[in-house]
Order: structure tokens, then C-alpha cells, then sequence
């Protein structure tokens, strides 16, 4: 099992796949790269037929620099872009976002910190400041999630990652912040299920659940916290 120490920082991958999107994705991008987190790479898994010029100029630029990973795929399946960058990675933490998010500064030490200080911990899942949720949302901080978020038959209904703001244990993540310790990949084996079609809704509820049976834990901190546009 992989841990880091203070000289020696663990190498992130993040993932982004995206599909059709232009503008934010761009945005997206340079949110990551404005990280100072040491070590890191950024691997985008583009799925888009034909981007405006602008953006594809953009992604040319930068795989050329070598400061993002870009490979160009003629299929679209969200699961199977996950999987195709988990051949890829080098990092003994993976990262999972969407292609419209922003990362404060400090976001890859949150999710690295849950791992060099928890081995017990496989997934990490990451609070989501959703806009539209917060915008149309009154609901106060939440300390502790209630009992039914731990009931695998109903726990989506009441896992909120939004407003919950104390660490804690949870049965999923949400795909657009999640990252996972390497060992969930090369020693069980496990890749996201590409039967999942169209927008893959819960496909990582889906692979939480198998995470699960390997004995590790799903792992929630609101300091590894995004916006999702």
C-alpha cells in the first residue's frame, strides 16, 4: 500500500474525461494546472468529434508543452474513458473530475493528506459546492450524515456532499470529485463498468459498492472541495 511523507509527495493522476465541451473545459484545465502540489499529471481523455478551434488549440498547446497527458478517442463512454486512463496513470493516487469544475487552491493536498494519513482509506470522496444546489438550498451545515446514509438500499437519497462539513465515513462518492488509492485498481482488479451508457448515472455508486468488498473504506472530506459549474 502506497503512503507518502513530507519529502517525498505521492503522484497524483487526474482525470478528466470530457465529451463535447469547449470553453469550460478549457477553464477546467488551467484550474488544475494552477495547482502548486509538486507532483502531478493531468490526463485528459477527449471524446469530442471536433472542438472549436480555439479549444483544440489550446489542448495541442499544452500536450506539446507536456503539461497534460491528451488522448483523443473516436468512441464516448464515461466509464470506459475512466478505465482507458487508469492504464495510463502513474500515480499512486488517482483523481476523478468532470470537465466543468474549479479547484481552490490546496485541493490535491486534501485528497493525498486522507491517504498518507488513513491506509484504511481506498476511496476519497471529495465535497462538491454545486452551484445550482446551493443557489436553489437553504439547508444548514450538516455535521453528521444520518443512519440512512449508511443503508446501501436507500443511502443516495440522504448522502449529501454538499452541505455536510465534518470528515466522516460514507458508502459513495460523487464522480465529479473522487479520487482512489492505486492498490483499488492493481491489486482487486477493479475497473468501472462500461455497460453503464449514455450520462452513466451512478456508475460510481455502482463501483463504490465494489470497493467496499475489498475491506477498504470510503473516506469524506469537505476540505478537498470543488465547484461544479
Amino acid at each position: 500500500m502506497t503512503t507518502s511523507t513530507a519529502s517525498t509527495p505521492a503522484l497524483i493522476s487526474v482525470v478528466v474525461p470530457t465529451y463535447g465541451r469547449e470553453a469550460v473545459l478549457c477553464d477546467t484545465i488551467k484550474s488544475v494546472l494552477a495547482q502548486t502540489y509538486p507532483a502531478y499529471e493531468l490526463i485528459v481523455v477527449d471524446q469530442t468529434h471536433a472542438h472549436e478551434p480555439e479549444t483544440q488549440a489550446l489542448l495541442d498547446q499544452l500536450a506539446a508543452e507536456q503539461k497534460i497527458q491528451l488522448h483523443t478517442v473516436d468512441w464516448a463512454s464515461l466509464p470506459a474513458a475512466r478505465n482507458y486512463a487508469i492504464e495510463r496513470a502513474n500515480g499512486s493516487i488517482l483523481i476523478f473530475l468532470d470537465d466543468d469544475v474549479e479547484l481552490p487552491e490546496g485541493f490535491l493536498e486534501a485528497h493525498a493528506k486522507v491517504y498518507a494519513e488513513r491506509p484504511d482509506v481506498g476511496v476519497v470522496a471529495g465535497r462538491v459546492f454545486d452551484r445550482m444546489k446551493l443557489s436553489q438550498s437553504k439547508a444548514p451545515p450538516i455535521e453528521t450524515l444520518p443512519p440512512e446514509a449508511m443503508d446501501p438500499g436507500i443511502a443516495w437519497y440522504h448522502i449529501d456532499l454538499v452541505h455536510t462539513v465534518k470528515p466522516q465515513r460514507v458508502l459513495t462518492a460523487r464522480g465529479c470529485n473522487m479520487s482512489f488509492r492505486r492498490e483499488v485498481f492493481e491489486r482487486y482488479g477493479l475497473r468501472f463498468d462500461e455497460r453503464f451508457a449514455g450520462s452513466a448515472v451512478r456508475e460510481e455508486s455502482d463501483f463504490c459498492l465494489r470497493v467496499r468488498q475489498t475491506g477498504l473504506i470510503i473516506w469524506y472530506e469537505p476540505k478537498a472541495h470543488l465547484v461544479h459549474l
